[in-house]
């Protein structure tokens, strides 16, 4: 093929792929809509008690039903289109397409409308995950959910012909513990099969899951297998969540704790001080080392959501921080410089000419030519102020007849 004609096919290639590309975008504000209008049919359907005439026990059945979908998630659902009601920004972007609906549900737990413009900017460049971690971070949990952990905690010991079947129930206090200790040493056990306390034939490797199943063998039977040692568990808690009780503290894997696990967490424990900056940013080690060190990297993943920052990867293994201004020209290895990135988009950086931000604790990507990055349609413009309608109608109801007759004779 000749260069130009090998020019002319590239261009073709590329024309498709923008047509796909459109096309595919053009259909979101689509769904969008049709997801809106669902969620105000539902809360209209929740309003009227429908479900009474339709052999429901509440609007959930209900939903659940109609909607082929658990109880969990039509209750999710009908606790949205209630809370869209007073949220008009994130109404407008799911509406526009610009917002999936399983963000909004996620976002409408702990979203105000004092809130939602700066958590809508948030939201589209982060995870499904992300969000409701956050949303579990910020809605406290009831303490009777707390009792009842520690009163259902069991095991289950069933005996077969070839072994053993076990299942149970652990509180968080219990298994944070507990899961750290099983993977540190699964991770530990030799490679090599016969090497392993039992033998697997026909497997080349044994699963995580059977090098689970023998490090918690080790564990029972060795007194903790190569290491005795108390296992380490990293909780990220506020000092006065500690001092009064009044919020939740987050652990290393990402586990929302109540502040009553937190504290018994701590009973035997050592506190590891973080300074901040006036602005409440946790200071990090300058210039001394390109490599920061654990307790740094610890916040850094915390604040990203332990997943890579570029909108919608959701990448959880293998993440690297990224000095947004480089250490070879004298970016410090501090919190306010380092991202969280896979080794996937870190490529991006150094090879692909992207680059990231961050502004106000927020991770922000632009292309090659220093366009920000902004997956799916453009938001929405802001909505209008929605019309005080249940007020005005309070202040008529308010004015009696004879009132409105004065009123109206003296117009």
């Amino acid at each position: 093929m000749s260069k130009g004609q090998i020019r002319e096919l590239h261009e073709t290639i590329r024309r498709d792929r923008d047509e796909v590309r459109s096309g595919f975008l053009d259909t979101l504000p689509a769904g969008g809509k049709v997801d809106r209008e669902r969620l105000r049919r539902i809360a209209q359907v929740d309003r009227i008690e429908l479900y009474r005439t339709e052999g429901a026990r509440n609007t959930a059945e209900y939903v659940s039903a109609v909607c082929h979908i658990s109880k969990w998630k039509a209750r999710r659902l009908i606790e949205a289109a209630h809370s869209l009601e007073s949220l008009p920004h994130i109404s407008a972007a799911l509406e526009a397409g610009s917002l999936s609906l399983d963000k909004t549900v996620e976002l409408t737990r702990f979203a105000t409308p004092e809130t939602e413009k700066k958590l809508l900017r948030w939201a589209r460049k982060v995870t499904v995950g992300c969000i409701r971690q956050r949303g579990d971070e910020a809605l406290a949990q009831p303490k009777e959910n707390i009792e009842a952990a520690h009163h259902n905690r069991e095991l289950k010991l069933n005996w077969a012909d070839h072994g053993l079947y076990f299942e149970g129930f652990m509180p968080h206090e219990q298994a944070v513990a507990f899961v750290e200790e099983v993977d540190r040493l699964a991770h530990e056990l030799p490679e090599d099969p016969d090497a392993l306390p039992v033998l697997f034939e026909g497997q080349e490797a044994p699963s995580m899951g059977q090098r689970r199943l023998d490090s918690l063998f080790l564990l029972t039977t060795s007194g903790g297998g190569h290491s005795a040692a108390t296992p380490s568990v990293v909780v990220h808690v506020p000092l006065e969540v500690l001092a009064v009780g009044d919020g939740n503290g987050v652990a290393d894997n990402g586990q929302v704790l109540d502040p009553e696990v937190v504290r018994m967490l701590c009973c035997d424990s050592r506190l590891q001080t973080v300074v901040e900056d006036p602005a409440g940013h946790p200071l990090g080690v300058g210039r001394e080392t390109a490599t920061p060190p654990r307790w740094l990297r610890r916040l850094v993943l915390k604040r990203d959501g332990h997943t890579c920052t570029f909108p919608g990867c959701g990448m959880k293994r293998f993440l690297q921080l990224h000095h947004v201004r480089h250490w070879s020209q004298g970016g410090p290895t501090d919190y306010r410089n380092l991202a969280t990135v896979c080794p996937v988009h870190h490529a991006l950086i150094h090879k692909m000419g992207w680059t990231v931000l961050i502004e106000d604790g927020e991770v922000t990507w632009l292309q090659p030519r220093a366009r920000r990055y902004e997956p799916g349609p453009v938001p929405p413009d802001p909505p209008a102020e929605p019309v005080r309608r249940k007020a005005l109608h309070a202040e008529a109801a308010a004015v009696s007849g004879l009132d409105r007759l004065i009123a109206v004779l003296a117009a």
